[in-house]
């Protein structure tokens, strides 16, 4: 089975508390809130090695900053990619971010 964890970023989510899995009979994907980079960054780290996540998907928020740190945070022991907001929606999705 393929175990992928998802992370998002949001001020008031806690990792303990905002996790959600979703399964089938071939993948296993692991959405997890965290408060902050910090936080998301212990959450990865945490998934590859007590979990057995392949790959980790992270959200818009992360930016290429936090893409960074979260890929040298689980020392390149699994792949990471990041969801991007084209140029055709960042200026309708920038708001809702800084809310």
């Amino acid at each position: 089975m393929l175990r992928i964890a998802h992370l998002v970023v949001w001020p008031d989510m806690e990792a303990e508390k905002h996790k959600v899995v979703l399964e089938t009979a071939t993948v296993s994907i692991t959405m997890v809130g965290n408060r902050n980079l910090d936080e998301a960054v212990g959450t990865a780290k945490r998934l590859v090695e007590e979990e057995g996540i392949q790959l980790i998907e992270l959200c818009g928020a992360f930016g290429p900053v936090g893409n960074a740190k979260i890929i040298e945070g689980v020392g390149g022991k699994v792949p990471v990619a990041s969801v991007n907001y084209g140029l055709e929606v960042a200026a309708q999705a920038l708001p809702l971010l800084e809310e």
